[in-house]
């Protein structure tokens, strides 16, 4: 089945194109913002370029937040509009989750880190193994320290842009159950975004469109 993952999250777009667990291709379309007329451009490029039309496409994935409010909200629309159109599924997947999924092969468990507004992170805590993923701190907006205050005594892989800047109080609480990743991710790659919304299809675990809003912490 061929799915599309977008994330709108940052001023960049990220479109990505799957079919099963094979990622045919990528566009970054990197730092100006965009707008709903542009994103229809660059799905259309994408697909193109693998001789296939939206009637090729079985759903569309889109990372909703925490993130650029007016990002979520521009790629969100752009692809309900599409849901709409064409009777296709949209299928929300949390940006945190997103982007801890790319380490989704450790066996420590992994908290994305990233850095927001009044010294706060967008956080949460997750751990896959393989029969899936389970949350263990939900996702959040707060001070790091009221982060480290629900972490357990566990390995913890901290991960993105907030568990560079604070990395010394992370260690300092945590101590040497505190690993970090040496890529530091600032958004999901697109491709895990429509791979996260091909396990929800298979499960049968989406939303009514209707029902699909952004998330704000």
């Amino acid at each position: 089945m061929y799915v599309v993952g977008i994330d709108t999250t940052t001023r960049n777009f990220c479109i990505a194109l799957v079919n099963d667990r094979r990622v045919l291709g990528r566009m970054i379309v990197t730092g100006k913002g965009f707008h709903s007329e542009e994103c229809i451009v660059y799905l259309q490029d994408l697909l193109k370029e693998h001789a296939l039309s939206n009637q090729d496409i079985g759903g569309y994935a889109i990372s909703i937040g925490p993130g650029s409010l007016t990002g979520v909200r521009v790629g969100l629309a752009f692809l309900k509009g599409i849901g709409f159109a064409e009777g296709k599924p949209v299928i929300p997947v949390e940006t945190l989750l997103a982007i801890g999924y790319e380490f989704r092969g450790s066996e420590k468990l992994i908290c994305p880190v990233l850095e927001t507004r009044r010294n706060r992170v967008f956080t949460a805590l997750y751990q896959f193994t393989d029969s899936g993923q389970r949350t263990i701190v939900e996702q959040s907006c707060s001070e790091i320290r009221v982060l480290l205050e629900k972490l357990p005594g566990k390995e913890i892989l901290f991960i993105g842009s907030g568990a560079r800047i604070y990395r010394d109080v992370i260690v300092q609480q945590c101590g040497k159950g505190a690993h970090f990743s040496a890529i530091e991710l600032t958004h999901p790659d697109p491709a895990l975004v429509a791979f996260i919304g091909l396990e929800r299809m298979i499960k049968g675990t989406v939303p009514e469109l209707e029902a699909v809003e952004p998330i704000y912490l």
